[in-house]
Order: C-alpha cells, then structure tokens, then sequence
C-alpha cells in the first residue's frame, strides 16, 4: 500500500494536553479526519493514529511531542511516503496567534517535536512544515507553562480558525500545485 503524501500532525496525547496550544497539529488532523468523514484510528501495536484517505495519510503521534519522530519508521511500513511528500504540521511561537505558514526545507527552528521527525527521516528529505502560530508566552511565563496550557478565549478562536485553515490547506495540497498553494498561504498570512 502507498500512499502519495503524508501529514504528520504534531501534539501531545492524553486528555491532560487534549486543549493545549502544543496541540495544534492534532486540532488540524481533527478538521481534515471529519472533512473526509475519516477517523484517525490506532493501529494495533503501533505508536500512532492515522487515517488514510488517498492520497492522503493523517498521523499523529502517540508518543510526546519530543518523541514524535519515532512513529515514522513503523508508519513507512506501513504506508511507504515517497520522498518529499511529508508535511509536518505543528505549533510555532514565533508566528503570532492565528497566523500559518507553509515552507519546504529548513531546520527544525528550536522545536523539539520537529527536530525528533527530522532526526528519524530515512533520508535528507526537505519535508514541508505547515506550522500553525501560537505566539510567545507573557514574561512571567516559561515557555513550556505557556505551550502546555489552553489558550485565553480570543487566542482560542484564532488558533481554531488558523487550524481550519490549516486543515484546509492539506486538503488543497492533495490536487493543487504546491508552490501555488505556498504562496497563498504566506501571502494571506503576512505579518
């Protein structure tokens, strides 16, 4: 079975982080699932939830977010990803609330989660980040209290519309241009 590309959609598990802004990746894996009336279901002795619509593949991880990348061998053997066509959907400090973006390449920009899937890529893929901004934390608050906390009400609405967005983006991305798709994304969501 193969599949022509795969969103891996970063958070944590458990309903202790169920509504945390560290989740935002698996806000987005929740919008594309019921927009393609597809469930992200466990496989039996796996360290993930996927669905799989082709030509695409939804998977979040089971494992913390700093771990993430350890879901990727078991998911390409399950679901061999050719090369290039992973995105890493997660959460970004360093866009304000409610903003996405969407590149190809690059590192992994200081977030654990990213680093962990870049670390367990087979190759030097230069992967797409779709990365969903949360803004950074008040002085009084260290980053992660920040990230591991639910957003305020106003933050909340924001946050569930850029992942809407972001959502909407991955279902574009199965029949549209990449680039094309890039350059909307960016353009709309300028700072």
């Amino acid at each position: 079975m193969s599949t022509d590309f795969t969103a891996l959609c970063l958070g944590n598990p458990g309903e202790r982080y169920a509504k945390t802004r560290h989740n935002a990746g698996f806000f987005v894996a929740e919008q594309v699932a019921r927009a393609l009336s597809c469930r992200l279901r466990k496989r039996l002795f796996s360290a993930y939830c996927s669905c799989y619509c082709p030509p695409l593949l939804v998977a979040t991880p089971l494992t913390y977010m700093n771990r993430s990348g350890e879901m990727l061998r078991p998911l390409a053997r399950r679901y061999p990803t050719p090369t290039g066509r992973l995105v890493i959907v997660y959460d970004q400090m360093d866009l304000p609330p409610g903003v996405i973006r969407l590149k190809r390449g690059g590192g992994a920009g200081g977030h654990r989660g990213v680093a962990s899937v870049l670390e367990n890529c087979s190759e030097q893929q230069e992967v797409l980040k779709l990365s969903v901004g949360i803004g950074r934390p008040p002085e009084h608050m260290s980053i992660t209290e920040y990230v591991l906390s639910p957003p305020d009400d106003s933050e909340a609405t924001l946050l569930s519309e850029a992942c809407r967005r972001a959502a909407d983006v991955l279902l574009r991305l199965r029949s549209e241009d990449e680039s094309t798709v890039m350059s909307e994304v960016n353009r709309r969501d300028q700072s």
